[in-house]
């Protein structure tokens, strides 16, 4: 047992009670054809990288640019808790972005339920940010290679200044233009825009 009374699991394919790696459990663990898993390896190693955008309810301006760091530190400490290299955040009074690194283990949609539902419980409870009333249902996750890290921190932190000479509007159609995601109107103007 682990810490705390938790089960310690053993990796896919890892020897358990005198099975050996690979025995009658390997057909569980199969590989695509053509590609082959090891049964000895326990360590994976990925680099996700996402810009990750969402906004409050109606877009009501509720995060103060006076206490806005207050809630970044948070995210920052939700981030490490789960393991997530946290690159930027940042953003107006409706809407934040984020750069982040998954971890294998946590995918995306699960990571953004993890930060929305513990935002909005914080902020919420914070007398700081008395306009906030929660975050849309919608997100948007864009994936970046290595090379546009230094452009996307920059894109996030100078989002202010960005937003002095393009809308919300604008500044979404280009972002899901540049990485082919086709619109619904319907479903953008009423989840993104209202």
């Amino acid at each position: 047992m682990r810490p705390g009374g938790a089960p310690h699991r053993l990796a896919p394919g890892a020897a358990a009670k005198g099975r050996k790696p690979g025995g009658h459990n390997a057909k569980k663990h199969r590989a695509p054809e053509g590609r082959h898993i090891s049964t000895k390896t326990f360590m994976s190693y990925t680099t996700c990288y996402y810009h990750v955008i969402f906004h409050t309810l109606h877009n009501v301006p509720a995060i103060d640019t006076q206490h806005e760091e207050t809630l970044y530190k948070y995210i920052w400490g939700l981030c490490q808790n789960k393991g997530v290299f946290l690159h930027q955040v940042g953003g107006t009074q409706n809407h934040l972005h984020l750069l982040v690194d998954l971890p294998p283990q946590l995918s995306l949609a699960d990571f953004v339920k993890i930060l929305k539902v513990s935002t909005n419980h914080w902020l919420k409870g914070n007398q700081l940010f008395p306009l906030f009333a929660g975050w849309a249902s919608g997100y948007a996750g864009l994936s970046y290679a290595k090379e546009d890290i230094p452009n996307i921190i920059n894109y996030i932190k100078n989002q202010k200044q960005h937003h002095c000479t393009i809308s919300w509007e604008e500044e979404l159609r280009l972002l899901f233009d540049k990485h082919g995601i086709k619109l619904n109107e319907d479903y953008f103007r009423k989840d993104w825009l209202e």
